[in-house]
């Protein structure tokens, strides 16, 4: 886990965190290709 939040980088975490949900993902649904896609994003819709 990154821990640039310390220093006031939230936004570095939060990029660190995604990265790693989509490392972790992409391995799940390679080792069983019978898992539902799932997007590897934490992008919230523009209102």
């Amino acid at each position: 886990m990154d821990a640039a939040y310390l220093a006031g980088d939230g936004p570095a975490t939060f990029d660190a965190l995604a990265g790693a949900y989509l490392l972790a993902a992409s391995e799940i649904a390679r080792l069983d290709p019978e898992i539902d896609a799932e997007p590897g994003t934490f992008v919230t819709p523009a209102p």
